[in-house]
């Protein structure tokens, strides 16, 4: 192993991983063919799933030049057509005559084989906005140029499939979290570890939630945490990780990489009295007590019992039953009704502080949601933090 790496360089949770980059070919070559095709991909995953990397990726690995925008960019029905001028150093033309110098640009995109992409499609709040970078996608592809549209799952994102003018021109290429597969190949690969050893490493991959940057974060602390120091030494990495105890080895990593993950306001509140629905407190199987919304989060992590998988949405009534797993025998339960009451106050309560207080908040991206008699948490992140955190364990009170 190369003497020059650290755990900070081999597991990467800035830009592109270069020690323990996986391509997920399968989604390459659904990109690149939908490309040739003639047709816009329209790339489409949970928040943190690796879609600007795998886009990233897939242009690298054929060459293709780009120009980048972003959504939180579009302020103004013109944004995308002003931007592209900007990093075409021809801005100073559009000023003066915004026409002429759009058809200069999309000369420019199909001459030069340049593919545009649009990330973060549904930061693009205003309603107008959104259809002026529909327009732009179709008049390029009118063209025979090439673009790619990335978003998380939200109504912005299904609007591209519904407008009329893209029908035929668009296809949405549908990226699944990571499996504990796939994400188990970043620790192999970072710890050169021997496949043997792949059960031990599994327990990072599991509580990832399906994320690779929050598994190259864990992977990173566990690294620095417990293995820096053999890192160079002969056969080091692969022969410690195989000899250690799966009970204890990650027992401090967990809470460690909480603490880069700051998600305690959020969590307050959600569970603060003003966003609960039951005013009374209810026990765990290990007696400590907490208030409905506490125990909500709790369940939907899969914090208890141990072994059950978590869920980054889940209908109401499987996690009526997963509370009620979490109870002491002899708790009073709360009823399906009082659970789904209780979710949709939490959520309310969310959406109507961050109305009031946040200039940038986005009803199309939040962090925890509610509809179809599903709760949702969208970001592995914040899934993490509830798991893990010592501040959550310690709002249960003894």
């Amino acid at each position: 192993m190369d003497r020059a790496l650290t755990c900070e360089n081999i597991f990467s949770i800035r830009g592109e991983p270069t020690q323990t980059l996986i391509a997920r070919e399968k989604y390459i070559k659904q990109i690149i063919g939908t490309l040739r095709e003639g047709q816009i991909p329209c790339v489409v995953g949970m928040s943190k799933s690796g879609k600007t990397l795998l886009v990233r990726q897939t242009l690298f690995l054929f060459q293709i030049s780009s120009i980048w925008l972003f959504g939180s960019q579009m302020v103004h029905p013109d944004s995308v057509w002003r931007l592209l001028a900007q990093q075409m150093h021809i801005d100073e033309d559009f000023q003066r005559n915004p026409e002429q110098t759009q058809e200069k640009i999309l000369t420019r995109l199909v001459s030069e084989e340049i593919l545009l992409v649009i990330d973060d499609f549904h930061f693009i709040i205003n309603p107008e906005h959104r259809l002026a970078v529909l327009l732009a996608l179709k008049l390029v592809n009118e063209r025979s140029g090439k673009s790619v549209v990335i978003g998380v799952k939200s109504p912005q994102t299904r609007e591209i499939e519904y407008f009329n003018d893209l029908n035929g021109r668009i296809r949405s290429v549908i990226i699944d979290n990571w499996s504990i597969q796939e994400l188990s190949k970043i620790a192999l690969k970072g710890f050169n570890a021997r496949q043997s050893t792949v059960g031990r490493l599994e327990r990072l991959a599991y509580e990832s939630f399906g994320s690779p940057f929050l598994m190259q974060l864990l992977c990173q602390i566990f690294c620095k945490r417990k293995l820096e120091p053999f890192l160079h030494s002969e056969g080091g990495i692969a022969s410690l990780v195989e000899h250690s105890d799966p009970a204890t080895m990650f027992e401090d990593v967990f809470p460690s990489a909480t603490l880069s993950v700051q998600y305690g306001k959020l969590y307050s509140l959600l569970t603060e009295p003003s966003a609960c629905e039951v005013d009374r407190k209810f026990r765990r199987h290990d007696n400590r007590a907490g208030n409905l919304n506490q125990l909500i989060l709790y369940a939907a992590t899969g914090k208890y019992p141990l072994g059950a998988m978590p869920y980054s949405d889940i209908q109401t009534g499987r996690l009526w039953h997963r509370v009620r797993e979490c109870l002491a025998e002899d708790e009073m339960m709360p009823s399906q009704e009082e659970t789904e009451r209780a979710v949709k106050k939490m959520v309310g309560h969310y959406f109507e502080f961050y109305r009031e207080t946040s200039t940038t908040f986005s009803r199309h991206d939040p962090l925890v949601d509610y509809g179809e008699g599903k709760f949702y948490i969208r970001d592995p992140f914040l899934l993490f933090y509830i798991r893990h955190s010592p501040e959550v364990e310690e709002s249960f009170l003894g």
